[in-house]
Formats: structure tokens, C-alpha cells, sequence
């Protein structure tokens, strides 16, 4: 029997439930980015609800999982087809699964251009010592097979001098750490960083930020500028940002 043959086999026989969907509700990721050597080290504790015995992470291919636990206890993990599939406990509708993971991201970037004609050629997902671009699409951080939203809190550790950003508000922020949490489910998260200066200002109970690199300082006031005009012009016509 091929092996093809086996697995349909092992897969008519499993109970269905063995397979029932699980749903990730929320991310709480924490990065290290090297950017010198393009690596990720990542711990991403996902919460997880449905009855599933098993849920099956897309990761992407240069990533590998290295540890898994469920409730504390180590949760049994092999490569799948398109991921990574994770042992679960049965009957418990909602469980906390903590995956431990890393790999190198890098794509080269020196030919890029981002624009609409060109997107099938831009990168989603690349650490390097000019930035970091990270996409949903680029599956850096476990996920599921289902579109379904989540919510997403983010720390990125970077080397000194460098500024990351992410959706949702910046809760904290230090020389080489910041942490960003959205308040709504979303359908993926970017993290992006890179040698920048920050500049701040408050717009009201708004905070606003430019985070550009040091030789394009100068465009940083101006950029602010343009976003309280425009915050002004849409809050005028939705309400309060």
C-alpha cells in the first residue's frame, strides 16, 4: 500500500470528531528579531475554542515549531502537509496552547516595487539589517485554516536603534521592546521595524506618530500635519476616531 493509500485510509478511520474544527480566538505573540542573521524566535499562545482533538498551524516552510503545551502539559506535535499538527484535550471547548517557534525570514528586497501592477513580486515576509516586513500572508506566526477574526497582542524584541510597529495601540514602549494590542478581532497582523526616528504629538485624546529615518526627519511635522487634518475632516463626517 503507497503511502498516498495509507493515510486516506488512516484518515477514513479516524473518528470525525478527531478533525472538527478549532478556532483561534486570540494571539499573544512575543518576537525576538536578529536582524543580522535574519532569524525570528517566537512564542505564540494561541486561545483555542471548539472540541477538536487536534488543530493543524500553518506556519510558513522556513519556520519550524519546537515546543507545544496545553494547560501546562507538553501537547504531541509532527509535520503535516501545509503545517504543523498539534494534539489537543478532548471535550474542552476552550484551551490555551502555547507554541514555541523559529526559523530564518529573508527575502531579497533590492528589487521591489510596490505598486498595484506589481504586487505578485512584493515580499510578505523578511528580517534584515535595512528592516523588517512582516505579513499575514507570510505565515510567521501560527494560524489556522478557517478566515475567521482574532484578537492580537504583539511584543517585538530588536536589536538597539531600531522602532517596530504594529496594528492596534502601542501599550508599551522601551529602548528595544514595544508591545502593541488591537482592541477589535482582525484577520492578521503585520509587525514592520527598522532603524527609525520616532516623532510623536497629541491630537486631542488621539496620539500620533511618525516614525521615519533620520535623514527624512524633516518630513515628519508635516506628515503629522496632514494626519490631524485629515482625522478632523473624517471625524467631522463618522464621528470620533
Amino acid at each position: 500500500m503507497t503511502a498516498t493509500r495509507l493515510a486516506c485510509a488512516l484518515a477514513l478511520l479516524a473518528p470525525a470528531h478527531a478533525f472538527a474544527d478549532r478556532e483561534v480566538g486570540g494571539h499573544d505573540l512575543s518576537l525576538r528579531l536578529d536582524v543580522e542573521t535574519h532569524r525570528i524566535e517566537a512564542t505564540d499562545r494561541l486561545r483555542l475554542t471548539g472540541r477538536g482533538a487536534a488543530v493543524v498551524l500553518r506556519l510558513a516552510a522556513p519556520l519550524a515549531i519546537e515546543s507545544a503545551t496545553c494547560g501546562g502539559a507538553p501537547a504531541p506535535f509532527e509535520s503535516a502537509l501545509g503545517g504543523w499538527r498539534v494534539s489537543l484535550p478532548e471535550g474542552e471547548a476552550e484551551v490555551e496552547l502555547e507554541v514555541r517557534y523559529s526559523g530564518v525570514l529573508h527575502q531579497d528586497a533590492s528589487g521591489t516595487r510596490f505598486s498595484r501592477e506589481a504586487i505578485g513580486g512584493q515580499i510578505d515576509a523578511t528580517i534584515g539589517p535595512e528592516g523588517v516586513f512582516l505579513s499575514p500572508g507570510g505565515g510567521w506566526y501560527p494560524s489556522t485554516a478557517g478566515p475567521g477574526l482574532a484578537r492580537f497582542r504583539v511584543e517585538v524584541r530588536m536589536p538597539a536603534g531600531f522602532e517596530a510597529v504594529s496594528e492596534g495601540r502601542r501599550v508599551e514602549r522601551e529602548p528595544g521592546r514595544v508591545v502593541h494590542e488591537t482592541e477589535i478581532p482582525l484577520d492578521g497582523v503585520h509587525v514592520v521595524a527598522g532603524p527609525w526616528t520616532v516623532v510623536e504629538r497629541a491630537h486631542g485624546a488621539v496620539a500620533l506618530a511618525a516614525y521615519v529615518l533620520e535623514e527624512d526627519r524633516d518630513l515628519a511635522e508635516p506628515y503629522l500635519d496632514d494626519v490631524a487634518r485629515y482625522l478632523e475632516l473624517y471625524e467631522g463626517l463618522l464621528g470620533p476616531y
